[in-house]
């Protein structure tokens, strides 16, 4: 019995350090932009795990709104006026809503999807 307690207490110190070593880690990962913080890190339409970076998800489709406190600061980018989703400066379409921009005189046409 003493042997079993004794293995256990050695098993239960091993497990406590890599859960230890398994946290800092995570907290290096994101503080190099290298991970999302906990609750970003799933598509909110099918639950797959998002990279960073992804725009859309790599299962579904689905635009992923990435959180301002998150997002890299650059110029290169502006807002669709349709549904607010970062749009990247040469992109004819929003990857969120689908809206066409037209870059001569900056009118937006807007083209519905179909619901399926």
């Amino acid at each position: 019995v003493s042997l079993s307690v004794l293995l256990f207490a050695i098993l239960a110190f091993f497990m406590l350090r890599a859960a230890k070593n398994l946290e800092a880690t995570r907290e290096r990962m994101e503080a190099e932009g290298r991970l999302y913080p906990k609750g970003y890190g799933r598509c909110k339409q099918c639950g797959t795990v998002v990279l960073p970076g992804e725009t859309i998800c790599r299962k579904c489709g689905t635009y992923i709104d990435v959180p301002d406190e998150l997002r890299h600061k650059k110029n290169d980018y502006f807002q669709c006026s349709e549904c607010g989703a970062e749009v990247p400066a040469d992109s004819s379409v929003c990857p969120k809503c689908g809206a066409s921009f037209d870059e001569d005189d900056e009118t937006i046409i807007v083209e519905k999807k179909k619901e399926e």
